[in-house]
């Protein structure tokens, strides 16, 4: 074998779909490729072109890195042919459990490491899957998370993950081995709490709706209105929910400055529901935008519904046989344009928010860039949708038969966390507050003389 080539080459055990994209994906870096297999004749024709196939023991010896592709229940059936190889080489492990791990259970790696003793045991590219690597990788799934005892043994498998156009993140010892494995088994664990709140809202304000209209009208009227469930209600309620998740992705900015302003320093630790609070203000962003959107289409679609036709020509035939005419005022049409005028500008702005949410657009934004949209003009779409739903309800509050069994519209009590967070933002706002929050977020604090940030950012 060439002496040059050799160490360029990296060894892979096994022959699924994962090996054969990952070492797809190393012939694409400029790296020689060589695929360990009980049987290499038969599973030549579909491996990579390029790549060289030979028997486990004989491509484990030819390399100083050897990526074991192969599930779990498999590993221990290749003690045989590797024992004799591996010592001295570093044996990256990408397996992941076939299930969640129970408390106790060791990770795939310290089993490796029982098998091999002397062998550098890495744990890495357990998060990416086959597609990916076959596909191209984008910014959301480049990150690879690599641990290790071996010290040098990390850099290198690191240095193979950077060849290869991937992200690699340094995870410290193999005791870290269990927790890469254990997050494969979640599915979205930082949606889980924002979901929870979108649909517990979802089926508050709707519940809320169906008691309000179709109840009430059927045991005080004698009305059935089970139609408006598919399409009227949900109008109200999804509407509802967005503005509400809008409300709690910046009330929590909001109540932390204030924590931070008795305290009179940015270091220390929040309570811990305001910490997760925090941490998951982009998911239910997303998941407000979601509702958003939802909305704006069923808007969309309400002139095209058979019941809004039959109701315009029916308030027209009323006119016709009545000899009189329904009249507007210029404040019912200001109350309308602008009703139309603050949902499609906030709307407008919750699109921007969501788009500078993406990975690739925030890396191109500068921090201030980042900070200006997120907040300033985030704060700019809260006060545009509660001005949209205020003027969607305009005086009706104020009438008496808007209450059907004593509650009220539902647009009242969804204005409410709206008013609250908009309330709160306000005093923070004030000069002196606002200079102070803005030093205390620099790194100044009370016991210290103001001069000294000053200083520190001359």
């Amino acid at each position: 074998m060439n002496k040059e080539v050799a160490p360029q080459m990296v060894c892979i055990v096994g022959t699924g779909d994962f090996g054969s994209s990952f070492g797809k994906r190393l012939l694409r870096s400029g790296l020689a490729v060589v695929f360990g297999s009980r049987n290499p004749k038969r599973v030549s024709n579909r491996l990579p072109e390029g790549a060289q196939v030979l028997s486990v023991r004989q491509a484990v010896a030819a390399c100083d890195i050897v990526v074991l592709a192969v599930r779990q229940q498999h590993q221990a059936a290749l003690e045989g042919q590797l024992s004799s190889v591996i010592n001295g080489k570093i044996l990256v492990d990408v397996s992941n459990t076939e299930k969640t791990p129970v408390q106790g259970s060791m990770p795939n790696t310290s089993q490796l490491h029982m098998l091999y003793p002397q062998t550098s045991i890495v744990k890495a590219f357990n998060m990416i899957s086959a597609w990916s690597l076959q596909a191209g990788l984008d910014d959301a799934c480049k990150k690879v998370f690599v641990c290790a005892d071996d010290v040098n043994a990390k850099r290198k498998v690191m240095e193979l993950a950077w060849i290869m156009g991937l992200e690699a993140v340094d995870k410290g010892s193999l005791a870290n081995a269990k927790e890469l494995e254990e997050y494969t088994h979640q599915l979205f664990p930082q949606w889980r709490i924002p979901m929870r709140v979108t649909l517990g809202l979802l089926l508050v304000f709707y519940i809320y709706t169906i008691i309000q209209d179709v109840l009430f009208s059927y045991f005080e009227h004698g009305m059935d209105r089970s139609f408006r469930l598919a399409i009227s209600l949900p109008n109200k309620a999804i509407p509802s929910v967005a503005l509400t998740l809008l409300s709690l992705v910046y009330l929590p900015g909001t109540l932390a400055a204030y924590i931070q302003l008795r305290r009179g320093t940015k270091y220390s630790t929040f309570p811990p529901w305001l910490h997760n609070w925090l941490l998951v203000r982009k998911q239910l962003g997303l998941a407000m935008f979601g509702c958003a959107g939802v909305h704006v289409i069923i808007s969309l679609a309400i002139p095209l519904r058979v019941y809004v036709y039959w109701k315009w020509v029916l308030s027209i035939k009323q006119q016709i046989d009545g000899n009189w005419t329904t009249t507007y005022t210029s404040i019912d049409f200001w109350q309308r344009d602008l009703y139309l005028i603050f949902g499609i500008l906030g709307f407008s702005i919750l699109v921007l928010l969501a788009i500078t949410s993406l990975p690739s657009v925030v890396n191109s934004l500068s921090w201030r860039e980042f900070h200006f949209v997120q907040s300033k003009l985030g704060w700019l779409s809260l006060l545009l949708c509660t001005a949209h739903t205020i003027c969607y309800g305009r005086l009706r509050f104020l009438r008496p038969e808007s209450y059907h069994w004593g509650i009220p519209p539902l647009y009242i009590p969804a204005l409410m966390l709206p008013c609250i967070t908009i309330s709160l933002k306000l005093p923070l706002l004030l000069p002196f507050l606002n200079r102070e929050l803005r030093m205390i977020r620099q790194g100044w604090t009370r016991s210290r003389p103001r001069a000294e940030i000053e200083m520190f950012h001359s």
